[in-house]
């Protein structure tokens, strides 16, 4: 995000892993597969309301006979409508909608996993960058003591009151 990309702003966690789940096409993938088994579902579950089907049929002839001058036409207009519903089928439809509901479960908790997966990614290597940069900290802070501890032992030696292993 442009906010985050502001000179000195400090990035805190939740940016980062923010960040990580908005690119992650992982999460992305697992985002549409929930929701695609969350359509099916829905769509499974439209066998319990009725069907109704409307067609309208419309018919138009011309007849011409040779020996009249004037042309007859016929016009013809056929609503119809159907009305479909199942009442019973012996427990196939529960079954079929059962089962889009069980995909979806299944969907849901694979979504929740990959999140949880790229949050744990993105933990791990925060921490461990934590680690590194704290590693740098103190091996500087080794380095500085070590110099003075080398500092002090040459002046000790040069003013004799050490030895040269002192300073080795």
């Amino acid at each position: 995000p442009d906010d985050l990309l502001q000179p000195g702003h400090q990035w805190l966690l939740m940016d980062i892993i923010e960040v990580a789940l908005r690119n992650n096409p992982q999460t992305r993938s697992a985002w549409y597969a929930a929701r695609s088994a969350a359509a099916d579902w829905l769509s499974k579950k439209g066998t319990y309301y009725p069907q109704v089907d409307i067609v309208a049929n419309t018919t138009q002839a011309e007849i011409i006979a040779p020996d009249d001058v004037h042309e007859k036409s016929a016009r013809s207009f056929e609503p119809a409508m159907e009305l479909t519903w199942m009442i019973f089928d012996f427990g196939g439809r529960d079954a079929s909608v059962e089962e889009k509901r069980q995909a979806l479960l299944a969907a849901d908790f694979t979504h929740n996993a990959t999140i949880q997966d790229v949050v744990l990614i993105v933990l791990q290597t925060y921490f461990r960058y934590a680690k590194s940069k704290a590693l740098v900290k103190s091996s500087e802070a080794s380095l500085n003591e070590a110099a003075q501890n080398l500092e002090a032992a040459q002046n000790r030696h040069q003013e004799g009151f050490a030895t040269i292993a002192d300073v080795l």
